[in-house]
C-alpha cells in the first residue's frame, strides 16, 4: 500500500489508545504516531487487505493498584477506526 495517514473519528493519544494492523500490535513512534488527537501516520504504509484498528482504551485502577503506581485493568470502550 501507499497510504500512510488516516483520519481517526474520534480524539486518540498514545496512553489511551490501541493501534492494530492484521492483529499485530504496533509501536508509538517506532511504527506510527498521533498528532492532533486525530491523525494517525504510519512509518510504513500498511499492505492493502490489512485491517487496521484503532481501538480506544479506557482503564482503572484500585486502590492497592494506585498505591503502587500502576493500573490494574483496561477496558474497551470504543472502537476508533478501522480502515
Amino acid at each position: 500500500g501507499s497510504t500512510t495517514n488516516y483520519t481517526l473519528s474520534s480524539n486518540a493519544t498514545i496512553t489511551d489508545s490501541l493501534v492494530v494492523v492484521d492483529g499485530l500490535v504496533q509501536f508509538y513512534s517506532l511504527d506510527y504516531s498521533i498528532t492532533n488527537g486525530t491523525q494517525l501516520s504510519f512509518t510504513n504504509a500498511p499492505e492493502i487487505g490489512e485491517v487496521i484498528k484503532v481501538l480506544h482504551l479506557q482503564g482503572g485502577a484500585s486502590d492497592e493498584a494506585e498505591d503502587w503506581g500502576l493500573v490494574d485493568s483496561y477496558q474497551l470502550v470504543q472502537k476508533i477506526t478501522e480502515a
